[in-house]
């Protein structure tokens, strides 16, 4: 099966918000949502990095740009991404991966899962169009990622693709240093790595929750372009953490943490960048944010409205 995007597997005259995260902190500042998407600064003396938390999908023709966004873009000499999702030799990687690793060598994926999930899961397939027999011969976590790319089938979505795809064209079109944190085999290690068990289990939480996400997707997406980070982490993550805390752990707490661990390298250099990022690793508890506080960096929020 051949995959075309996937993923898995956020300066000058900006007012900050009156909040900010500090290493040993013991107070928590109470925040009055920006009406714009989250967009955190990271710095030390010398350098600063701004983050982004990018919702995967949009709606056609939605306003999500800030102000505050467009300078961080303006004052950044280099801008990075999770991993070269667009990258046609990166696409090829990924679909080695789904030949190599991501099918079962017997049996069938309906005969792991129980008899309700079972029927959900042909109910979903056919929902979206997509024949049961071509996800029957995928392990549990090929199917997740297959299907995770169809969650939003038939919905009113931008046709050119996520908010990292288009900061990434903007970024390529400004001619700014482009860097990325991982790569595809990284971001899908992280799947195949995972028991059969735990790929079971996150397929499972998945079919459970598809109708939810569904339902939830556009209040989902005014969550994230206001900077409701608390009703963000509701649709995003809560669920996810609640249902499969291993997975999550896995999937978001870890690649969290590591993350945390490359910010760090980023503002050894002097100068200012941006790094754009899922917005699941940017709210909820033990968030980028708080986790590069607990660093000693100094994290400000960054409060704008979205640009007229």
């Amino acid at each position: 099966m051949s995959l075309t995007r996937f993923g898995l597997a956020l300066a000058a005259g900006l007012a900050c918000a009156a909040f900010s995260l500090n290493a040993g902190a013991k107070e928590k500042t109470t925040i009055t949502a920006p009406a714009s998407p989250s967009l955190w600064r990271v710095s030390d003396d010398n350098s600063s990095v701004y983050l982004f938390g990018a919702s995967g999908l949009a709606p056609a023709g939605a306003q999500w740009r800030s102000r505050a966004l467009t300078a961080a873009i303006d004052a950044s000499e280099t801008i990075w991404f999770e991993a070269p999702v667009s990258d046609p030799a990166a696409q090829a990687k990924a679909n080695e991966i789904f030949a190599s690793e991501g099918m079962l060598k017997s049996g069938a994926l309906s005969a792991m899962l129980s008899p309700e999930r079972s029927n959900a899961l042909a109910g979903i397939a056919s929902a979206i169009n997509m024949p049961l027999t071509s996800i029957d011969p995928l392990k549990p976590w090929a199917a997740f990622v297959v299907l995770s790319s169809q969650l939003y089938a038939g919905a009113d979505i931008d046709p050119n693709g996520g908010i990292d795809a288009a900061l990434l064209r903007e970024a390529e079109g400004r001619g700014r240093s482009i860097r990325y944190l991982g790569t595809v085999e990284n971001a899908l290690g992280v799947l195949t790595g995972m028991s059969s068990a735990e790929q079971v289990g996150l397929l499972s939480y998945l079919i459970d929750d598809w109708q939810r996400q569904r339902d939830g997707a556009a209040a989902g997406f005014e969550a994230w372009r206001t900077g409701d980070d608390a009703a963000s982490d509701a649709y995003l993550n809560a669920a996810f953490r609640a249902a499969e805390p291993g997975a999550y752990k896995k999937l978001v707490t870890d690649r969290t943490q590591r993350l945390a661990d490359q910010v760090g390298p980023i503002l050894s250099g002097p100068g200012t960048g941006l790094v754009v990022l899922n917005a699941s690793y940017l709210v909820g508890p033990g968030a980028l944010p708080e986790a590069l506080a607990a660093k000693g960096f100094k994290i400000e929020r960054v409060a704008d409205k979205l640009r007229e």
